[in-house]
């Protein structure tokens, strides 16, 4: 009975902490576009940080490779898309914070069809 005790105590204590929000890596950084979206011409690329983070900083990367970096809000690019070859491509997003907490990071793909 003790033993049901104690491993019912560690097991109500990991929850509390499983489910406080701080631990959860927030999703959606990037709000547009949209995952899937079929994109061309110049197109706005908007990162849309957790409201309790603090940025330091927010890495864009195209396919991967840096594309760019933002220190200060609203943290949008505006993306030329001709510059790459139609077809399928990720976009991927890493955001810092002042605290030097662990970086919140996104990825979709967008196929770029620019005719």
């Amino acid at each position: 009975m003790r033993f049901l005790r104690v491993y019912f105590a560690v097991f109500i204590s990991l929850g509390a902490l499983l489910s406080c929000s701080e631990f959860l890596t927030p999703q959606g950084v990037i709000s547009a576009p949209y995952n899937g979206q079929t994109v061309r011409g110049i197109q706005t690329i908007l990162v849309t940080p957790p409201d309790t983070m603090l940025v330091d900083s927010v890495y864009i990367y195209i396919n991967f490779q840096f594309e760019t970096l933002m220190t200060t809000s609203p943290y949008q690019y505006e993306w030329d898309t001709r510059l790459l070859t139609n077809g399928w491509c990720y976009i991927s997003v890493e955001v810092n914070d002042q605290l030097g907490g662990l970086p919140v990071t996104d990825v979709i793909q967008v196929k770029v069809d620019n005719i």
